[in-house]
């Protein structure tokens, strides 16, 4: 397998910046969503105690992510 050359590397440094943006853009996208609905949610129904319940929920989750 030959060397790859600069040209090469910098399409893959390309596509993979290009990556990082897409994947940046959708994160702040998705942040946006979820705090709009929790004001939704909690100008609903302000009784419920959203951080409560999140830490083990948030736990769940990352179990089974690693399962």
């Amino acid at each position: 397998m030959s060397e790859p050359t600069q040209s090469e590397l910098l399409k893959v440094m390309h596509a993979q910046d290009t990556r990082i943006d897409y994947n940046f853009n959708t994160i702040i996208q998705t942040s946006i969503i979820v705090e709009y609905l929790l004001e939704k949610l909690q100008k609903l129904n302000p009784e419920i105690d959203l951080q409560e319940d999140f830490p083990a929920f948030q736990q769940a989750r990352l179990n089974e992510l690693v399962e």
